[in-house]
C-alpha cells in the first residue's frame, strides 16, 4: 500500500505533469493567434453556431473562394450583425456576384463583406431605393461617407437571404484589408467553428513533364486512389511507381468541418522529397487581381473533362500566385538516377488537423526501355512571355504576352459548317488549357446577308450546344476578345428575347398584389438591359438572371392606390433584338 508522503509526492508530480502540458497546450493556441491578429477579435455574425457550406481558398470556376460560406438553415430572413463597431463604406446591388452586399469598414483596418442579403436596415433601404430611382438601374454602388451609417458590434445591419450567385440562402462573409482591399482567411480570426475532422486524400496524380519523362514508362499522367488502413494512408497500387526525367505531383484532396458535409478547400499543402521540401502553399490571404491564376494551380484538363478539382503541386512559369511560400525548381521532381525515393505530402485545414500521405517511387532513367509516347503535331509553338500571332484562311488570333501559363504548341484545325451558321466550324486549340488574359480572335464568315451583318456573332460549341461568345462585325470579319480556347462559329442573333408574365397582368385587379413577376429570357446572346414604365415613370425592377425573373414590388409612396395603370416593359438582348410589354391594370 501507498504511504502517505509517496502518495503526496505522487499527486503533486501527477498534478505538475497536467499543470505544464495544459500551459503548453494554452501557449501553442496563444502563439498562433497572436500570428493571426493579436488585438482583433471579431464576434459571429449569425445569433446561432457557424455551420459552413464553404470555406476560404476553396477552389472555384476561373477564382478561388474569397471568404467562408454560413449556413442560415435553408432560411432567408435571418439576422445579420457587424462582427465589430464601423462604418458602412460601400452598399453594392448586383444581379450576379454577392447580390446585396454591405461593406463595414473597422477602426482596426479591416473591411468585412457581408453578402447575398435579402434586405438590409430600413434606413439603408431608403437611401439605395433612392438612388435606384434618382439613377433608374437596379444594379448600383452606393458609397456613403465615412461615419454616414455607424454600427456597434452586434448590432444588426441586414437579414440573409439568396440574392446573386448563390444557389441557395446563406451568408457570404469576407475579411479584408482595407488598403489592399485583399481578402484575409476568416478563420484565421478565431471565430467559434467546431472543426475536429482532417483533410481527405481522394488520390494523387503524377506527371511526366517533358517529352522524355516517364510514369511507368509511359509519357502520360497517372491517377493513383488513396486509400487508409488503420489510420493510415496508403496508395492503392499494386506494383511499384516506375519514375524518370522531370515529374510533377497532383493531389486531389478537401477539407471537412463538423456538421456539414460540404466539400471545403485545405488550408495548406507541403510536399517533400527525401525529406526536404520543394513545394509549399499556404492560404492566408490573396488578392483578386492573382485570382484567375487557380486555373494554372489546378489540373484545368481534369477539370473541365471529368469536374475534379486536382492541386497541382508544381508551378508553371507564368503562374504568379502568392500563396507559395516555398519553392523549389517550381516543385519539380527530377528523377535521373536509379534510387529509390520517399515522397511526402501533408495536408492541413486551418484548426492544423492534418493528414500525410508518404509513399516510395522507382526512379529509372537509362534503362533502356522504350518510353510510349502519343504523337505530338501542331500549328505553332507560342512562348507564354511572347506577344503570339496565328492566321490561316479568314481566320486570326492574337494573344498578348503573359496571357498563357507556359509554352503552348498551339493547334487550329477547320470542320464543315453547321446548319444555321454562317462559317466553317474553327478548332482553336481545345477547351482543356487554360488562358490567363483576354485574346483577340477575329473570323471571316463565308457568306452573310448584309442586312443582319449587325447581328452577327461569334459563338461557342460545347457537346454540341452553342453558347454566347460575344463579338461584332467589322470589315467583313467578326471580332471578339475571350479567354477561352475550343470550337467556334459565326451565328446570327436575330430572335428577340421572351416575357412572360407569372400570372395575368393585362385586364386585371391587382389590388391584393404585393408584386408583379415576370420571366424573360434570351436563346442566345442574352439579356443586356430592362426597363420598365408605369404610367410613363420608370420603375424599378429586380433581376434574378439565375432564375430570369424580374420583379416589381408595389411601391405605395410613388404608385397611386385604386387607379388604373399602364406599365410598358422593355428588355433588350446584346444584339440589339427588342421585346416589349404591354399592359393595363388596376391597383
Amino acid at each position: 500500500m501507498m504511504n502517505l508522503s509517496t502518495r503526496s509526492t505522487w499527486i503533486f508530480r501527477f498534478t505538475s505533469i497536467i499543470f505544464i502540458s495544459l500551459f503548453l497546450l494554452l501557449l501553442g493556441n496563444s502563439s498562433r493567434a497572436q500570428s493571426i491578429n493579436e488585438t482583433v477579435f471579431f464576434i459571429s455574425p449569425v445569433d446561432f453556431p457557424i455551420v459552413l457550406s464553404a470555406n476560404f481558398g476553396e477552389l472555384r470556376s476561373d477564382h478561388f473562394h474569397s471568404g467562408i460560406d454560413i449556413k442560415t438553415e435553408g432560411e432567408s430572413g435571418k439576422k445579420i450583425r457587424a462582427v465589430e463597431s464601423g462604418y458602412i463604406s460601400r452598399i453594392s446591388v448586383t444581379p450576379g456576384g454577392f447580390g446585396k452586399a454591405i461593406y463595414l469598414s473597422h477602426p482596426s483596418g479591416h473591411t468585412t463583406v457581408y453578402g447575398h442579403l435579402s434586405n438590409f436596415t430600413t434606413k439603408v433601404e431608403n437611401l439605395l431605393k433612392e438612388n435606384q430611382y434618382q439613377k433608374k438601374t437596379f444594379n448600383i454602388q452606393i458609397f456613403p461617407k465615412p461615419g454616414e451609417f455607424q454600427y456597434e458590434k452586434g448590432e444588426v445591419i441586414g437579414y440573409s437571404g439568396n440574392t446573386g450567385s448563390s444557389l441557395g440562402p446563406h451568408l457570404h462573409f469576407e475579411v479584408r484589408d482595407s488598403k489592399t482591399e485583399k481578402p484575409l482567411n476568416p478563420l484565421l480570426y478565431n471565430f467559434e467553428i467546431e472543426d475536429t475532422i482532417q483533410p481527405k486524400i481522394f488520390s494523387i496524380y503524377i506527371y511526366p513533364l517533358t517529352h522524355d519523362s516517364h510514369v511507368d514508362f509511359q509519357n502520360r499522367k497517372k491517377r493513383i486512389n488513396v486509400g487508409i488502413e488503420r489510420g493510415i494512408l496508403s496508395l492503392q497500387n499494386e506494383n511499384p511507381i516506375l519514375v524518370g526525367g522531370e515529374i510533377g505531383i497532383g493531389i486531389e484532396t478537401n477539407d471537412y468541418l463538423n456538421k456539414a458535409r460540404n466539400r471545403c478547400g485545405v488550408y495548406s499543402i507541403e510536399l517533400l522529397l527525401d525529406q526536404v521540401t520543394l513545394f509549399f502553399q499556404e492560404l492566408d490571404a490573396f488578392s483578386f487581381s492573382e485570382s484567375r491564376y487557380i486555373n494554372s494551380h489546378i489540373d484545368y484538363e481534369e477539370k473541365i473533362m471529368n469536374n475534379v478539382s486536382v492541386h497541382q503541386t508544381f508551378v508553371d512559369p507564368n503562374n504568379k500566385l502568392s500563396v507559395y511560400k516555398i519553392l523549389k525548381e517550381r516543385g519539380i521532381l527530377s528523377f535521373y538516377d536509379n534510387e529509390n525515393h520517399e515522397i511526402t505530402l501533408i495536408i492541413k485545414d486551418a484548426y492544423q488537423n492534418e493528414s500525410r500521405l508518404v509513399f516510395v517511387v522507382e526512379s529509372r532513367w537509362n534503362h533502356g526501355e522504350e518510353i510510349v509516347k502519343s504523337e505530338e503535331t501542331y500549328s505553332r509553338m507560342m512562348i507564354h512571355n511572347m506577344r503570339n500571332e496565328y492566321r490561316h484562311n479568314g481566320f486570326s488570333v492574337v494573344i498578348p504576352s503573359g496571357a498563357l501559363y507556359d509554352t503552348l504548341y498551339f493547334n487550329y484545325a477547320k470542320s464543315p459548317r453547321i446548319v444555321g451558321s454562317y462559317s466553317e466550324v474553327h478548332h482553336v486549340h481545345n477547351k482543356f488549357t487554360p488562358v490567363h488574359l483576354d485574346f483577340d480572335m477575329r473570323i471571316v464568315p463565308d457568306s452573310a446577308p448584309a442586312y443582319i451583318q449587325n447581328k452577327l456573332l461569334i459563338a461557342g460549341i460545347d457537346d454540341d450546344e452553342i453558347f454566347y461568345v460575344g463579338g461584332e462585325y467589322s470589315e467583313g470579319a467578326v471580332e471578339v476578345r475571350t479567354r477561352n480556347f475550343g470550337r467556334f462559329i459565326v451565328v446570327a442573333d436575330t430572335v428577340p428575347p421572351e416575357i412572360n408574365p407569372a400570372t395575368p397582368v393585362d385586364n386585371s385587379n391587382l389590388s391584393g398584389k404585393r408584386l408583379l413577376r415576370f420571366r424573360i429570357t434570351d436563346d442566345l446572346s442574352g439579356i443586356r438591359s430592362y426597363n420598365g414604365f408605369i404610367d410613363n415613370e420608370w420603375v424599378l425592377f429586380e433581376y434574378d438572371p439565375k432564375n430570369d425573373r424580374l420583379t416589381y414590388r408595389f411601391d405605395h409612396d410613388r404608385l397611386t392606390k385604386n387607379s388604373n395603370h399602364e406599365l410598358v416593359l422593355t428588355v433588350i438582348d446584346n444584339k440589339e433584338n427588342i421585346s416589349v410589354y404591354h399592359a393595363n391594370f388596376y391597383w
